[in-house]
């Protein structure tokens, strides 16, 4: 495909399309989501309001569950990204007005794919176009969630390679650690304009081996066509801010403890009467444990409803959420509360 030259009056810019650095549009603030999530029943107890979210615990890391985009701050930043596409060997790039306009529309809807992204940022010669993107983490729903900010070549490299990954199956996906920053301390002050928190990079990376292998034991020794719907079903719970420790909590224990996983499908498809079609997972609610320092302890409540007669069954574990990597402090237990 020829590249048209670019000009001035050769805008990448479709119409109705605007650059974060040129429109100021307050987004809905993440924090505020609740923190008591459930995935089925319209008619739930918590719409009714006899369930209640669990308080609003700040934390100053995030731990997080989703992609990375590479936006454009503006429209400079984009001509040049594609600038420094150039031309296919042996063409030319003189072309007609139509074959430009044709080209142009072509680009916009095509070319800013993340493969393409990353075929063109992951060349040495464009590190500096690398350097000025705004590094956006979103969650599983698509949601942006922060700006990423990098601090060395190799976490920049980490997010070029974070591209790279475009798979959608639920745990396919990438997980990011980070402390939250100040504004002022933002790599690159044009992302600003985003309104999300800004995160300092500690890693991004794929789910770890020991729990992929734990996941993928699962699916062969049960079938494929029963675990995919609890895996597919973690997923509405991943969809949060990460910003706070409830989040965190949440997201730790549905990214790495395959306990979860099994004990969720012993209890939907080994079910006894007179629940004989087992129980289902309601939702999913936190609580800090009494006594404790703030932010410290959290305990992850876990409830399921019996198919059959509606009764109750909740579980829980309890993260320690006090430093930027979260762990567990107690194993899955019955809960009496």
């Amino acid at each position: 495909m020829n590249l048209p030259k670019l000009t001035a009056r050769n805008s990448l810019k479709l119409p109705g399309k605007s650059y974060k650095s040129e429109v100021v549009g307050r987004e809905k603030d993440l924090m505020e989501l609740n923190h008591t999530l459930l995935p089925n029943s319209e008619n739930n107890a918590y719409r009714q309001g006899s369930i209640k979210p669990a308080s609003m615990g700040r934390s100053n890391f995030i731990y997080a569950y989703g992609s990375i985009r590479a936006n454009f701050p503006s429209l400079s930043v984009e001509k040049e990204f594609y600038q420094s596409l150039g031309d296919e060997p042996g063409e030319s790039s003189e072309t007609s007005a139509p074959d430009q306009l044709e080209e142009l529309t072509y680009m916009n809807l095509h070319l800013t794919s993340q493969s393409i992204l990353y075929s063109v940022l992951n060349k040495p010669e464009n590190s500096y176009i690398s350097r000025e993107m705004c590094w956006v983490f979103q969650n599983v729903q698509g949601v942006d969630c922060c700006i990423v900010d990098w601090h060395s070549d190799e976490q920049l490299q980490e997010l070029i390679n974070a591209l790279a990954s475009t798979d959608d199956q639920p745990l396919s996906r990438l997980k990011l650690i980070g402390r939250k920053q100040d504004d002022s301390d933002a790599a690159n002050p044009m992302c600003k304009i985003y309104q999300i928190p800004a995160v300092s990079l500690t890693s991004i990376s794929p789910l770890s081996e020991t729990f992929l292998s734990g996941i993928k034991k699962l699916t062969s020794s049960r079938g494929k066509t029963k675990v995919e719907p609890i895996l597919s079903e973690s997923m509405f719970f991943l969809e949060n801010s990460s910003c706070s420790d409830q989040d965190r909590a949440i997201n730790y224990i549905l990214l790495n403890s395959c306990d979860y996983y099994n004990n969720t499908f012993d209890l939907l498809h080994n079910g006894k009467a007179p629940n004989v079609d087992g129980f289902q997972l309601q939702n999913i609610r936190t609580m800090h444990l009494s006594g404790e320092s703030p932010n410290s302890r959290i305990r992850v409540i876990f409830d399921f409803e019996g198919l059959n007669t509606l009764s109750r069954k909740s579980f829980f574990v309890t993260v320690d959420v006090s430093d930027e990597f979260p762990y567990l402090t107690t194993e899955w237990e019955r809960f009496y509360g």
